[in-house]
């Protein structure tokens, strides 16, 4: 963007209305978003990855007043997915059943790990 064409729109303020050049704010999350499209499809497409879009597309980035109202709405949605993913049976099992020292599998490594949260 022009340095000039700044100048005209403070100047002129209708013609400004119109074209409101871009935050720094608003060109960093763009530049981000931009950079980690490719690395989001990729873990989406990745084997035993279950993916949650959380709906709060009408918030701001910067919005930190708004923390509370977020809070409540993500865990609300990751709630009910992993609802779904569980009826599905996408989730894995908690009762696993336990393995012996004499099972040849249950050497270093073969057991089944737990997700840390």
């Amino acid at each position: 963007m022009s340095g000039w064409l700044i100048v005209i729109l403070r100047w002129l303020p209708w013609i400004a209305a119109k074209r409101i050049p871009p935050s720094m704010t608003e060109i960093q999350s763009r530049l981000a978003y931009i950079s980690s499209v490719p690395a989001l499809e990729a873990a989406k497409s990745t084997p035993g990855v279950l993916y949650l879009r959380m709906p709060v597309t009408g918030y701001g980035t910067m919005e930190f007043s708004r923390f509370v109202e977020l809070e409540r709405i993500g865990y609300e949605a990751m709630v009910k997915a992993l609802a779904d993913w569980d009826e599905r049976g996408l989730l894995p099992s908690a009762t696993l059943a336990p393995r012996t020292a004499s099972d040849p599998s249950a050497s270093r490594g073969k057991r089944v790990r737990r997700a840390s949260i």
